[in-house]
């Protein structure tokens, strides 16, 4: 039927390539729906853990961050310049060297300090604990939501 829309086609089902659009026989013929593509499982579901483990959320925000640092880098350095966006690279590298050597620094006294905390993981969250109170957990929850929320409004 040449007057059917896109819409009407689709619902009607798919039809053979080679065949017309006159035709009115559907794809899936009868040998095809005997032997489903997906057949069912006798094997019982395994049943999966609820949440992430820590090397997969380390991943996934690592991927975010960086993913979003490789898309915009080449943006910010056509933005201020090659020798100024080179300058800023450098110094964005050393603060990032800085930081990480200060968390181990922290992590290292938090489990001096904290004997309950030996050979446990220590979150972000327990440094700010630490260091600045209950106030201090609440604003590192704060800000690696406001850095995810970040990554994901650079992709737009």
């Amino acid at each position: 039927m040449k007057g059917k829309g896109l819409l009407d086609r689709f619902l009607t089902g798919l039809r053979h390539p080679a065949k017309s659009d006159t035709s009115e026989e559907p794809l899936l013929d009868d040998d095809l729906q005997a032997h489903p593509l997906l057949e069912e499982s006798s094997e019982p579901e395994v049943a999966k853990e609820e949440g992430a483990t820590s090397v997969q959320a380390f991943m996934n925000t690592y991927r975010a961050i960086v993913g979003t640092g490789v898309l915009a880098l080449p943006s910010a350095i056509k933005g201020c310049g090659l020798g100024y966006g080179v300058i800023f690279l450098i110094l964005t590298a050393w603060l990032s060297l800085y930081t990480m050597k200060l968390l181990n620094r922290c992590v290292r006294r938090l489990r001096a300090s904290v004997p309950a905390l030996e050979g446990k993981a220590i979150e972000y969250t327990d440094i700010g604990r630490a260091t600045f109170g209950r106030p201090g957990g609440g604003i590192v929850i704060s800000a690696a939501l406001a850095c995810q929320i970040g990554s994901c409004v650079a992709y737009l």
